[in-house]
Protein backbone atom coordinates (compact mmCIF):
# COMPACT_ATOMS: atom_id res chain seq x y z
CA UNK A 1 0.00 0.00 0.00
CA UNK A 2 1.26 3.47 -0.77
CA UNK A 3 1.29 6.19 1.27
CA UNK A 4 -0.87 8.78 0.78
CA UNK A 5 -0.25 10.97 -1.63
CA UNK A 6 2.60 8.72 -2.89
CA UNK A 7 0.89 7.07 -5.95
CA UNK A 8 -0.56 9.16 -8.87
CA UNK A 9 -4.45 9.91 -8.78
CA UNK A 10 -6.58 6.49 -9.93
CA UNK A 11 -8.62 7.70 -12.90
CA UNK A 12 -11.46 5.04 -12.79
CA UNK A 13 -12.04 6.87 -9.21
CA UNK A 14 -12.29 9.78 -10.35
CA UNK A 15 -14.86 8.66 -13.10
CA UNK A 16 -17.21 6.66 -10.48
CA UNK A 17 -17.06 9.54 -8.49
CA UNK A 18 -18.34 11.92 -11.74
CA UNK A 19 -20.42 9.15 -12.32
CA UNK A 20 -21.73 9.14 -9.17
CA UNK A 21 -22.32 12.93 -8.88
CA UNK A 22 -24.39 12.94 -12.44
CA UNK A 23 -26.71 10.03 -11.48
CA UNK A 24 -27.19 11.74 -7.71
CA UNK A 25 -30.84 12.02 -7.55
CA UNK A 26 -31.06 14.38 -4.30
CA UNK A 27 -29.07 17.42 -2.97
CA UNK A 28 -28.39 15.54 -0.30
CA UNK A 29 -26.84 12.69 -2.30
CA UNK A 30 -25.06 15.09 -4.59
CA UNK A 31 -23.54 17.18 -1.08
CA UNK A 32 -22.35 13.30 0.20
CA UNK A 33 -20.73 12.59 -2.59
CA UNK A 34 -19.02 15.51 -2.96
CA UNK A 35 -17.71 15.91 0.23
CA UNK A 36 -16.54 12.71 0.59
CA UNK A 37 -15.07 12.72 -2.90
CA UNK A 38 -13.19 16.03 -1.85
CA UNK A 39 -12.16 15.05 1.65
CA UNK A 40 -10.80 12.21 -0.26
CA UNK A 41 -8.07 13.90 -2.92
CA UNK A 42 -7.38 16.85 -0.14
CA UNK A 43 -5.90 13.27 1.74
CA UNK A 44 -3.63 12.83 -1.21
CA UNK A 45 -2.85 17.18 -1.14
CA UNK A 46 -1.84 16.12 2.37
CA UNK A 47 -0.13 13.48 1.84
CA UNK A 48 2.08 14.71 -0.84
CA UNK A 49 2.55 18.26 1.20
CA UNK A 50 3.81 16.21 4.17
CA UNK A 51 6.35 14.82 1.68
CA UNK A 52 7.48 18.04 0.18
CA UNK A 53 7.61 19.39 3.68
CA UNK A 54 10.57 15.91 4.52
CA UNK A 55 12.38 17.20 1.52
CA UNK A 56 12.54 20.77 1.66
CA UNK A 57 15.82 20.77 3.87
CA UNK A 58 17.08 18.75 1.46
CA UNK A 59 16.62 21.16 -1.37
CA UNK A 60 18.55 23.47 0.45
CA UNK A 61 21.43 21.37 0.17
CA UNK A 62 21.92 20.94 -3.38
CA UNK A 63 23.61 24.23 -3.38
CA UNK A 64 27.00 24.21 -2.12
CA UNK A 65 28.16 27.78 -0.38
CA UNK A 66 31.72 29.14 -1.69
CA UNK A 67 31.67 31.25 1.94
CA UNK A 68 33.56 29.62 4.67
CA UNK A 69 31.10 30.64 7.42
CA UNK A 70 27.76 29.79 5.36
CA UNK A 71 29.65 26.78 4.47
CA UNK A 72 29.82 25.65 8.01
CA UNK A 73 25.97 26.09 8.23
CA UNK A 74 25.64 24.08 5.57
CA UNK A 75 27.34 21.10 6.75
CA UNK A 76 25.44 21.67 10.29
CA UNK A 77 22.31 21.79 8.10
CA UNK A 78 23.63 18.66 6.40
CA UNK A 79 24.32 16.76 9.57
CA UNK A 80 21.00 17.56 11.18
CA UNK A 81 18.67 17.72 8.10
CA UNK A 82 19.93 14.39 6.42
CA UNK A 83 22.04 12.35 8.58
CA UNK A 84 20.82 13.11 11.78
CA UNK A 85 17.19 11.44 10.22
CA UNK A 86 18.69 8.48 8.62
CA UNK A 87 21.36 7.40 11.97
CA UNK A 88 18.81 8.00 14.67
CA UNK A 89 16.67 4.40 14.23
CA UNK A 90 20.61 2.83 14.40
CA UNK A 91 20.69 5.16 18.01
CA UNK A 92 17.43 3.87 19.21
CA UNK A 93 18.24 -0.06 18.08
CA UNK A 94 21.62 0.30 19.57
CA UNK A 95 19.44 0.32 23.24
CA UNK A 96 16.48 -1.63 21.93
CA UNK A 97 18.24 -4.98 20.57
CA UNK A 98 20.40 -5.22 24.24
CA UNK A 99 16.76 -5.41 26.10
CA UNK A 100 15.17 -8.00 23.91
CA UNK A 101 18.63 -10.19 23.92
CA UNK A 102 17.83 -9.71 27.57
CA UNK A 103 14.42 -10.87 27.59
CA UNK A 104 14.75 -13.95 24.92
CA UNK A 105 17.04 -14.97 27.60
CA UNK A 106 14.94 -14.81 30.24
CA UNK A 107 12.11 -16.65 28.12
CA UNK A 108 15.11 -19.37 27.48
CA UNK A 109 15.64 -19.62 31.13
CA UNK A 110 11.65 -19.89 32.10
CA UNK A 111 10.85 -23.09 29.45
CA UNK A 112 14.33 -24.33 30.85
CA UNK A 113 12.78 -24.31 34.14
CA UNK A 114 9.39 -25.51 33.00
CA UNK A 115 11.06 -28.29 30.78
CA UNK A 116 11.88 -29.69 34.40
CA UNK A 117 8.52 -29.82 35.48
CA UNK A 118 7.82 -31.52 32.54
CA UNK A 119 10.57 -34.10 31.83
CA UNK A 120 7.86 -35.53 28.91
CA UNK A 121 7.45 -32.30 27.00
CA UNK A 122 10.55 -31.73 24.77
CA UNK A 123 10.04 -28.22 23.85
CA UNK A 124 13.34 -26.18 22.21
CA UNK A 125 12.72 -22.80 21.85
CA UNK A 126 13.89 -21.36 17.98
CA UNK A 127 17.30 -20.00 17.96
CA UNK A 128 16.89 -16.09 17.88
CA UNK A 129 20.15 -14.31 15.81
CA UNK A 130 20.19 -10.48 16.63
CA UNK A 131 20.63 -7.99 13.90
CA UNK A 132 24.41 -7.03 13.65
CA UNK A 133 25.52 -3.61 13.31
CA UNK A 134 27.39 -2.07 10.73
CA UNK A 135 30.74 -0.94 12.25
Amino acid sequence: MHPQGSAPINPEYVASITDRINAAASCEELEELLSGSLASLQGVFGGVQEQLDKIAPLLALLEVPTNLAELLTWVQNLVGGFLEPIVKPYLTYAVVVPQLVDAIAELNAAVAAARERFPSCEITPPTITPPTFPA
